[in-house]
């Protein structure tokens, strides 16, 4: 459940504008995946949290632009599938299978799942 009752859906904007002057504020992009989407994604469903990450990977350079520390975050963040269990690990606990050396050296399951 990405979305909860925290959030409202407006039609239209004097819908917007209405609830503007009531008091509720927009969330900005940043702010929405720092606190939203990315705490729920070790929960989210395989085919969902595949695009939510590679959305996330794409948006990065914008999204650290704006906030140096979201790929803190981000990296710490279990949200990869390892190779061989499946298992949620985060960026930090990953390497790179295109690293021949790596390849050599590590157990499979140090790797990520394929997307």
């Amino acid at each position: 459940v990405l979305m909860t009752s925290d959030f409202l859906s407006c039609r239209n904007r004097a819908e917007v504008e209405f609830v503007t002057l009531l008091g509720a504020k927009k969330m900005g992009r940043i702010d929405f995946f720092r606190k939203v989407i990315v705490p729920q994604l070790s929960s989210t469903n395989h085919e969902m949290r595949n695009k939510i990450v590679r959305k996330i990977l794409l948006d990065l350079p914008s999204l650290t632009e704006s906030n140096p520390g979201f790929s803190n975050i981000l990296s710490a963040t279990k949200c990869i599938p390892s190779a061989v269990t499946g298992t949620m690990k985060s960026p930090l606990e990953l390497y790179d299978p295109e690293v021949p050396q790596l390849a050599v050296l590590m157990d499979e399951d140090f790797f990520p799942e394929e997307f």
